[in-house]
């Protein structure tokens, strides 16, 4: 169900699960301990997940609109305050001042793995909102954040993939240039002719799932288009609901 939210959101925070490598009073101690700034976090030499986690810029993080235009419930202000909130269960607001709740579950914080997962529902049980963040290291462009996103209407999920670098205290919005070097065919295994792929590639909706462990990444297909019957003709012959395919990351 689509809809357009104005209102003061509740968030409560269930089913927190760490990697059984950290302990997660030690984890949740190095970031509450002391008052956490971006400054304090720029200036760490070795980060990790959480660490960009925390850094990443707001729009990589709210789902904002659909593919339709219409505004989510997914949209609302994580600012550093919420974001520690989250990792690391903090205050609810009042109820009474807010007449719809968001919940965040199944949260995964695995710092060896560089991952990070959590799920929004609104309300619990109904439209929902999976977020996956991965550290990536490459030999050219050293540090690389994955972020998937995967808004379900309550049929079907609207996904979104963002690749970012950074460098010098500063991200880079790098998802074209990796979407684009992507052998689509090679990944479809020759189901798609070179017009399908560019088809594919130039109208699909599409996104990549985020690996906790490996570099693997899933690809998730929109998978409903009513008014591209050559769209859908070649989303039914890839079959994503049958099949998974994979991109390596390199």
């Amino acid at each position: 169900m689509k809809r357009a939210i104005f209102i003061t959101i509740i968030f409560l925070t269930v089913s927190l699960t760490y990697s059984l490598e950290v302990n997660p009073k030690n984890l949740a101690s190095s970031y509450t301990k002391t008052k956490i700034s971006l400054s304090l976090l720029e200036s760490k030499i070795n980060k990790n997940i959480v660490d960009y986690f925390l850094l990443l810029p707001e729009k990589y993080l709210s789902y904002g609109k659909d593919y339709s235009g219409i505004e989510t419930a997914y949209n609302f202000n994580y600012n550093l305050e919420v974001r520690i909130k989250l990792l690391f269960g903090g205050a609810i607001t009042d109820p009474s001042d807010s007449e719809e709740s968001i919940f965040w579950e199944d949260i995964v914080i695995d710092l060896p793995n560089g991952y990070i997962s959590f799920n929004e529902s609104f309300p619990p049980g109904g439209d929902s909102c999976f977020r996956e963040i991965a550290l990536f290291k490459s030999l050219d462009k050293g540090v690389i954040i994955g972020i998937y996103m995967g808004y379900e209407d309550g049929v079907l999920e609207h996904p979104k993939t963002f690749f970012l670098t950074y460098t010098n205290n500063q991200f880079v919005d790098i998802t074209k240039e990796i979407i684009n070097s992507i052998d689509y065919k090679k990944m479809f295994n020759g189901i798609l002719n070179e017009r399908e792929v560019e088809y594919f590639m130039k109208k699909a909706i599409f996104g990549f799932r985020m690996p906790r462990y490996g570099k693997k990444l899933r690809l998730t297909i929109f998978t409903r288009f009513d008014k591209d019957e050559k769209l859908q003709a070649i989303i039914d012959k890839i079959n994503p609901e049958k099949d998974n395919f994979y991109w390596e990351f390199k």
